[in-house]
């Protein structure tokens, strides 16, 4: 969300993901962006997150050494999001 914001020019919004460690409240302050433009938040996430998760590996060697013991599995990411106490798939 931090990287959204600064795209989007908002860099005091960026400075509040920065301030919390819930992602819940990261992701409010994302979806209330200033100056959110769709078609450009679309060219851009995937280069973000990209960027993102080779910082993640880069940083953290148990789990960059894990990662690579999957070898050529695939992997996949699931999560359910709980609202109004029913489970969404998301």
């Amino acid at each position: 969300m931090y990287k959204k914001r600064l795209l989007f020019g908002d860099k005091q919004s960026a400075e509040e993901v920065l301030l919390t460690d819930d992602p819940e409240r990261q992701q409010v302050i994302g979806r209330n962006a200033k100056g959110y433009n769709r078609l450009l938040w679309e060219g851009a996430r995937q280069a973000i997150a990209l960027r993102g998760i080779l910082a993640k590996f880069e940083q953290n060697e148990d789990l960059k050494n894990r990662l690579l013991e999957t070898d050529d599995d695939y992997l996949w990411n699931v999560q359910e999001r709980i609202r109004s106490g029913h489970a969404e798939s998301g």
